[in-house]
């Protein structure tokens, strides 16, 4: 089963510090890492926490993202904007594919919330292996930090994710280490071959493809592999 690490990132609000800590106690959450917040925990944060308390007092903070996710088995980032064709990295999981994405997996999962202000950065969501955003209506996109956790911990609490089992991020390795091989030998421009890579992770980060299907796609491109090496 995992566990999950909700990390936020340059948090700018002292009560958003007590109202994720509040709705982490909500699904039995603990685990609460600050990285380079703006914000310091006051009497404030204490009061909007409320039996969140305890939240707070075990979270930790840190000077990068890097230490804060150290040793998660996944990383994934959180943004309210969509992809485009000149922005790969942010084409998102909603909170239910993430759940189904998740199912059966153990280890730490580390889900990193952006400013309020501004969200994450592109450079930050590049060091996510996945992303996820949380669909609302265009004529207010923005989620208060707060409501974005306990959405998100309210799907991965849910039913649905139990009693499934799918491909550990070892075994994905394996797939994009093969995918990647016989993407260098098609000829791609060297900045195309980049996108492909990364629109294929995305492909399958979202998907829900099971241990079978995974070694299937992993089987058929290593024998299009051991072909091309002997002409």
């Amino acid at each position: 089963m995992i566990k999950v690490r909700i990390v936020l990132v340059g948090v700018e609000g002292e009560e958003n510090i007590g109202y994720v800590a509040r709705a982490m106690s909500n699904f039995g959450s603990g685990d609460l890492a600050l990285v380079c917040p703006k914000a310091k925990m006051t009497e404030i944060t204490a009061q909007r926490a409320m039996r969140g308390i305890e939240v707070l007092k075990r979270a930790k903070t840190f000077g990068s993202i890097e230490s804060a996710v150290k040793g998660s088995e996944l990383v994934i980032g959180t943004t309210g904007k969509v992809s485009t064709e000149k922005n790969l990295l942010r084409s998102p999981a909603t909170p239910k594919q993430l759940a189904k994405n998740l199912a059966g997996r153990n280890g730490t999962v580390s889900i990193l919330f952006g400013r309020e202000s501004s969200g994450l950065t592109n450079e930050e969501l590049g060091k996510c292996h996945m992303t996820v955003t949380i669909p609302t209506s265009h004529a207010n996109p923005a989620l208060n930090i707060s409501n974005a956790v306990a959405i998100i911990l309210y799907e991965l609490s849910s039913d649905s994710m139990r009693g499934k089992t799918l491909p550990s991020m070892e075994e994905k390795g394996v797939l994009y280490r093969f995918f990647d091989n016989l993407i260098g030998r098609t000829g791609v421009q060297k900045t195309r071959e980049r996108v492909v890579k990364k629109v294929f992770r995305n492909i399958a980060e979202r998907s829900t493809m099971s241990r079978g299907e995974l070694y299937t796609l992993a089987g058929a491109f290593r024998k299009i592999l051991n072909k091309l090496k002997n002409k």
